[in-house]
């Protein structure tokens, strides 16, 4: 297969400008901490920002303990290992109750599958095991082993009845698409819950802005470029509490021969999405809704994206090609500014 070259690069957004404080106002605080397998940062303005941070990384970890797949005894890693072990002893179903705040989130996620035509899949665990794209074990699967999961990767065969989910023997659930969103909502929730007014999340490049900056102005967020290494950028988006999320090829993936193998993995065909487009950027109100679509939309392609974003008004889309344009939703032309002549605003 030729020498496999590994990367696992997280996506940077900076946020470019921090405003000098105003009189009686606390200056800027940055906390991190990793977890969710990504880098988090949280920034707050607040006299008790350590505190109100430390609360927050509580409730990341609390969060990853319930919904990573990675582990074991997470309700998510025992469904899952529920599931294969139906399948060891010959049954077609398993079920397991979930506690409501999991099957909340599990409910969220299969609605985005219904609305997204699958394009959302969370379902995709077993393909994602396969490739093992952001580990160690990174390779290209052959096709009988593809073959000898396709029957485990249909959304279909998962359902809810309250809090109760059940779902086809030796399934995978994986709720990663959406989870750092929810985790960044969360978040809010508990900063919010404690005082804060304003700051900004950072979940591995899921960002989510709280209220504005100090001096009344727009939070102005550097745009990675994904054609470029770290630091360089497309352009700048201005929001107010606001969550943007970005997904492309380059956030994690590996090389054989040349050829990069990027983690947003198509079920249909068994292999990563392949299409003109480098990165999808959603914008909208909940980092849960940004996370999911943005996996979504770059999975459609650019004239089926932007046509599902033109259709819906509850968030903004931006689109970078491989040949370097950069395509809107029409909502979102008046928050973003171009500052790399490298490329080209269109239209369809």
């Amino acid at each position: 297969m030729g020498k496999t070259f590994f990367y696992n690069i997280l996506i940077f957004i900076t946020i470019l400008m921090f405003t000098n404080c105003s009189r009686g106002e606390a200056s800027p605080e940055r906390f991190d901490r990793f977890a969710l397998n990504t880098l988090c940062q949280i920034t707050l303005y607040e006299e008790d920002s350590a505190a109100m941070a430390e609360a927050a990384f509580e409730e990341v970890d609390r969060l990853e303990n319930t919904l990573s797949r990675h582990i074991a005894t997470s309700e998510l890693g025992r469904l899952n290992g529920l599931a294969a072990e139906a399948l060891e002893r010959g049954e077609d179903s398993v079920s397991m109750e979930l506690t409501a705040e999991t099957a909340d989130l599990m409910r969220l996620a299969l609605g985005y599958a219904a609305e997204t035509k699958g394009r959302f899949n969370p379902a995709v665990g077993p393909l994602v095991d396969l490739w093992g794209i952001g580990t160690e074990n990174a390779r290209i699967p052959g096709k009988e082993e593809i073959d000898g999961v396709r029957p485990f990767l249909d959304w279909n065969n998962v359902a809810l009845d309250g809090n109760v989910v059940t779902m086809k023997s030796g399934m995978s659930l994986d709720l990663g698409g959406i989870a750092k969103g929810y985790a960044a909502d969360r978040i809010k929730e508990v900063l919010e819950d404690r005082g804060a007014r304003r700051g900004i999340i950072n979940f591995g490049g899921n960002v989510l802005v709280m209220g504005n900056k100090p001096d009344g102005a727009l939070w102005n967020i550097g745009l990675q470029n994904p054609l470029a290494a770290r630091g360089d950028y497309v352009g700048i988006l201005s929001l107010e509490a606001m969550s943007m999320v970005t997904s492309g090829n380059y956030e994690r993936y590996f090389e054989v021969d040349g050829v990069r193998y990027h983690h947003i993995l198509d079920s249909a065909t068994g292999f990563p999405v392949n299409n003109n487009l480098a990165a999808v950027t959603i914008v909208t109100p909940l980092s849960a809704q940004a996370d999911g679509l943005s996996t979504s939309l770059y999975s459609m392609g650019l004239e089926e994206g932007m046509a599902f974003a033109e259709d819906h008004d509850y968030f903004e889309a931006l689109f970078i090609t491989k040949d370097n344009r950069i395509y809107m939703s029409s909502g979102l032309k008046d928050s973003f500014r171009l500052t790399n002549g490298d490329f080209t605003l269109s239209n369809l």
